[in-house]
C-alpha cells in the first residue's frame, strides 16, 4: 500500500475517534445517536484500530507519534474542550428560536416548561455533564449555595450554566 494512502487512512480512523470534539454545523440524526450513546466506546475502538495499525505499517517515527499522542491528548484535555464546545454552543444559540447542537453526539432535552434546555454531552460510567439554557438563572458564584452544590460546575453568563454532576 502506497504510504499516501496509509496516512489518510490513519487520518480517516483518527477522525472517527475524535468526531465528538469536533464542532459540525450539519450531521445527519444516526450520527448523533451513535456518539452520544457510544461516543467512548467509538472513541477507544479508533484509537486501538490506529495503535495495531501504527505499529504494524512502516511509517515515520513522527506521524507515529502524532496518531498515538493526539488522541491520548484529546482524553486528557476532554474537560477543557468540553468548556470550549459549550461556549460555541452558547455563541451558536444566541438570538435563536430553535435551539441546537454544533457538537456531534449532544443531544438537547427540556428540563421543565419555563423554556430550560439541556444539552447533555456525557451522561456515562456514572458522569452527568450538561450545558443548561436558563433564562435568568439568577446562579451567583460568590454565593454559599454555588459553592457547596458540586453540581454547579461553571456560569457561563446569566442565561447559561455547565452542570456536572458524578454519582
Amino acid at each position: 500500500m502506497k504510504y499516501r494512502n496509509k496516512i489518510l487512512i490513519l487520518s480517516a480512523i483518527l477522525l472517527i475517534g475524535i468526531l465528538k470534539y469536533v464542532p459540525l454545523f450539519y450531521y445527519p440524526k444516526f450520527l448523533q445517536d451513535i456518539y452520544y450513546n457510544n461516543g467512548l466506546i467509538v472513541f477507544i475502538l479508533s484509537f486501538l484500530l490506529l495503535l495495531g495499525l501504527v505499529f504494524k505499517w512502516r511509517i515515520r517515527l513522527f506521524e507515529k507519534l502524532i496518531f498515538i499522542l493526539l488522541p491520548l491528548i484529546i482524553l486528557f484535555s476532554s474537560s477543557k474542550i468540553a468548556d470550549i464546545n459549550n461556549q460555541i454552543i452558547i455563541k451558536y444559540n444566541t438570538n435563536r428560536e430553535v435551539y441546537s447542537s454544533p457538537i456531534v453526539g449532544v443531544k438537547i432535552d427540556t428540563l421543565s416548561n419555563l423554556g430550560e434546555k439541556v444539552f447533555v454531552f456525557n451522561k456515562q460510567f456514572g458522569v452527568f455533564d450538561a450545558l443548561v439554557y436558563s433564562p435568568n438563572h439568577g446562579l451567583d458564584s460568590e454565593s454559599w449555595e454555588f459553592k457547596n452544590e458540586s453540581s454547579f460546575y461553571k456560569i457561563y453568563n446569566s442565561d447559561w450554566w455547565w452542570y456536572k454532576h458524578n454519582d
